[in-house]
């Protein structure tokens, strides 16, 4: 029962990041870039190697993950959402 209630939270903690962020709370947006840094840019890693675009990537993860946080619906960890989006990326830049 305490894992439910400890996903709950955490599933209530996301969302009113993501909605702090998108009436464009400044502050919130740093948050949100400061708990995601990490884990995009060790999925980008796994995904590209160290490679000379790995920053390019993970700015343009960034982008995407910020238009994209009207779409985030809570069906996932937003953690587990922003890596989905990441690996879009990174597949998108192998591929051209």
């Amino acid at each position: 029962m305490e894992l439910v209630k400890a996903s709950r939270e955490a599933w209530e903690v996301d969302e009113a990041l993501v909605q702090r962020c998108l009436d464009r709370d400044a502050l919130s947006e740093r948050q949100l870039f400061e708990r995601l840094k990490k884990t995009i840019h060790r999925t980008l890693y796994r995904i590209m190697g160290s490679n000379a675009q790995l920053p390019d990537l993970i700015q343009d993860s960034f982008l995407e993950v910020f238009r994209s946080l009207s779409s985030f619906q809570g069906r996932s960890k937003l953690d587990t959402w922003a890596d989905t989006i990441a690996a879009r990326v990174a597949y998108r830049a192998l591929s051209s």
